[in-house]
Order: C-alpha cells, then sequence, then structure tokens
C-alpha cells in the first residue's frame, strides 16, 4: 500500500467522509500520553496527530515511518513555524513498517491511527512483534481504527461502509486487505495489554491505548 497518489487530497475525503471524527479519535487519549519522551509513529500519514502531540511534548524524540513520501513531505511541512526546533527531535523515515531498521527506541510509546485496519492478521503477525520487540517496558501503545460493532443493524451497516472503503483504497493505493484483522490477540502475545477505550457510532470507530502494565481495560 501506498498513498502517494492520494495524499494532497486525503485530509478533505476524510473530511468529506467522516468530518473530524477520526482526527477526535487520532486525538481522544493525547493528553494521557504526552508524557512519552521517545516516540515512534507508524503511518502517521499527513502529520496532523504530529502536530497535535508536538504542540504538547516539546521535548520528546519521535520517529515518524511511513511508505508514502508525500505523506512524509505533508507531515514535514505541517510542523508550526519554520519547523527548525521540531525537525532537530524527529526522524521521517521513508520505509514500509517491518522493513526498517529501528533505530530510535527503546520507544515508551507506539502510534498507529488507523493504519493497523491495511495488514490481515497473517501480516501483522509479522510485523508488529517486531516493533513491539523496539519497545520499552511500560511502554504504551496508542490505536485508532475502524471496528465491527456488536449490534445486529449497526454491524451490517459498518460492512458495507468498510467495503466501500477497502474498494477505494485498493483501487488507489494498491491495499490487499479487505477485512479489519483482529490485532488484540497479536498485541497480547507482545506483552500488551488494553487499559482504556472509547468507541463511537456504536464501536464503528475507537480509540484504545495498551501497555505492557498489566492494567486491566476500562470502557469510558
Amino acid at each position: 500500500m501506498n498513498c502517494d497518489r492520494i495524499a494532497r487530497i486525503y485530509r478533505w475525503l476524510e473530511y468529506a467522509a467522516f468530518g473530524r471524527l477520526l482526527q477526535s479519535h487520532r486525538t481522544r487519549f493525547i493528553d494521557e500520553v504526552a508524557d512519552a519522551r521517545r516516540v515512534l509513529m507508524v503511518g502517521e500519514g499527513d502529520g496532523r496527530f504530529l502536530c497535535r502531540f508536538a504542540e504538547r511534548n516539546s521535548g520528546a524524540s519521535i520517529d515518524c515511518l511511513d511508505a508514502s513520501a508525500a505523506m512524509l513531505r505533508l507531515a514535514k511541512s505541517a510542523l508550526p513555524g519554520d519547523g527548525a526546533g521540531d525537525m532537530q527531535r524527529m526522524r521521517f523515515i521513508h520505509a514500509r513498517v517491518g522493513g526498517a531498521a529501528l533505530g530510535g527506541g527503546p520507544y515508551d510509546l507506539i502510534v498507529t491511527h488507523f493504519f493497523l485496519d491495511c495488514f490481515d492478521a497473517e501480516e501483522l503477525s509479522r510485523w508488529m512483534p517486531e516493533v513491539a520487540g523496539a519497545a520499552a517496558p511500560g511502554a504504551r501503545w496508542l490505536v485508532s481504527d475502524f471496528g465491527y460493532p456488536p449490534a445486529r443493524f449497526a454491524r451490517l451497516m459498518a460492512r458495507g461502509a468498510l467495503a466501500i472503503i477497502y474498494a477505494f483504497f485498493r483501487v488507489t493505493t494498491g491495499l490487499r486487505n479487505r477485512a479489519i484483522p483482529d490485532y488484540g490477540p497479536i498485541l497480547e502475545r507482545c506483552g500488551f495489554r488494553r487499559r482504556v477505550r472509547d468507541e463511537s457510532l456504536g464501536g464503528f470507530l475507537f480509540s484504545e491505548i495498551w501497555s505492557r502494565e498489566g492494567r486491566a481495560a476500562q470502557k469510558l
């Protein structure tokens, strides 16, 4: 999957389809993780979460990894002002996840917003343990993504919407995955436990914090 072709219009496509809901989920728990010192953002995209996080934490070292060079350029240009101070503490890594040398760790925060849904469970099983291996003890993993609501009608609606979304990205980016993967067991095998979860649209959209602290999950 490569978003170069749609990078410049991605934000407006997102707003047209979901308004500000996706960005709201990206930032839902930003205050809870704003104390991180070493951060890995995987599939960050056009930099909207990066900018919000950098505003709250002026001292963290941040690595942004993305397969799309166009998205990385947008993320760099989105930094406020000339971005000179921020650029000194950031690395922008043009690579596919699982194929990059993650030499900036150990990370105490990993961020994957609307990214895990791009892979099937087999693919996640290959690269998530590698990324988790670069995480520090007690690290947190921040996730926002799509899900299948438990209620029957809402689930049917979600499946229809996701079929359209997957078809669009299959044509424009070469995306191969066709369904939401169950990444929870993979994170658990990597030593993470879900601490907190927040949902909207009956569970179609959600945000979660996972950590290696072993806390029980809560639902807000």
